[in-house]
């Protein structure tokens, strides 16, 4: 599955920040290269310390969650963004049976929304500053924050990557796509509607969004990645529905 834990290798660089064990596997640095909207070397390495920094922020907002509930858990940083994994979870889409639905929904949210307003904050202390952020509108979201730090280039370079990954990818984490946060949440609440179909309601409703998000993205941005990526997940989102005995019934 896409967003399962990779496996470790004697390539990944491991340390331990705030007591939590952080891995980033070798692939993250590639993917995170090739996402690079710069091909200068000294921009892109600020674009990858900005993604760091993002993920990070975003996972340790579901660590501080899992530690609400008396639980320790660690951060892998992969191709495909990052996981924080409960211990002894036996990690999957889900966060398993030992935590409640409304629990389950708090520890998806809780990823997402330290992003997002890590970047509020980061923004916001630029502009308590005395230095001005222009709202531009263009971009995935409507618009574009961009700091007016002139004269300190390489840090003016790092918040507007900062701003622009983790506005967009703490948003497109909360759309009801199974397996990323906002498709936890969302089978969470229906499971707590209802048990018996919940599961399958929130199956049918992220395959929608994810073709339907697909589709908005590849009109906005013209990349055929983002195609495959919706495309895939909507796919892995069928499969998981035909595999529960619902693909031969009607919707």
């Amino acid at each position: 599955m896409i967003l399962q834990e990779p496996d470790r290798t004697a390539y990944d660089v491991r340390f331990h920040l705030f007591g939590v064990e952080v891995r980033i596997h070798p692939f993250f640095w590639i993917f995170s290269l090739l996402m690079s909207p710069t091909g200068d070397p000294k921009s892109a390495l600020i674009w990858i310390a900005a993604v760091i920094l993002s993920l990070l922020v975003h996972e340790f907002g579901h660590v501080l969650a899992f530690r609400r509930y008396g639980i320790r858990s660690s951060v892998v940083l992969h191709a495909f963004g990052g996981l924080a994994i409960p211990e002894g979870s036996g990690y999957s889409s889900s966060y398993g049976p030992r935590f409640s639905n409304g629990a389950s929904a708090f520890i998806a949210f809780a990823g997402p929304a330290a992003e997002i307003l890590s970047a509020v904050a980061l923004l916001g202390a630029v502009h308590l500053s005395g230095h001005e952020v222009l709202f531009l509108r263009r971009g995935l979201l409507g618009f574009e924050a961009i700091p007016n730090l002139v004269a300190y280039p390489n840090v003016m370079e790092f918040v507007y990557f900062y701003g622009i990954i983790s506005f967009v990818w703490g948003v497109i984490n909360l759309l009801p796509i199974i397996p990323l946060d906002g498709g936890k949440i969302s089978q969470a609440l229906f499971l707590r509607i209802d048990p018996q179909t919940g599961l399958k309601q929130a199956l049918i409703l992220s395959i929608l969004s994810a073709i339907f998000v697909g589709l908005f993205l590849v009109v906005q941005t013209g990349s055929l990645w983002n195609a495959l990526l919706f495309a895939y997940l909507a796919y892995m989102n069928f499969q998981a529905l035909q595999q529960l005995g619902f693909g031969g019934r009607r919707w």
